[in-house]
């Protein structure tokens, strides 16, 4: 495994919910990462760390995740309230 893989997997994990209009399930995470779900579920419960603006929805008995496009030009989209940034001012 690339040294960096695991990063670069939460980017494109990041880039993924937010391209998706409708949202993503665990399932699809699973398979595009090719891990099980439970490591598909550690990957999101990290995102939302960074991201607390992960969308949920539920249809068709299933959970959607979607992570809305910035509203600013921040690319990385992250929070004031998030515990990076809190980390970023502290330093």
């Amino acid at each position: 495994m690339p040294r960096y893989r695991r990063f670069v997997d939460m980017l494109e994990l990041a880039a993924t919910l937010q391209a998706s209009r409708t949202g993503i399930t665990l399932q699809q995470i699973a398979d595009r990462f090719e891990v099980s779900r439970r490591t598909a579920n550690r990957m999101l419960g990290a995102l939302r760390e960074v991201y607390v603006d992960i969308e949920t929805t539920s249809r068709d008995g299933r959970k959607y995740w979607h992570l809305p496009m910035p509203s600013s030009s921040d690319p990385l989209q992250l929070p004031r309230r998030s515990r990076i940034w809190r980390n970023a001012l502290i330093t």
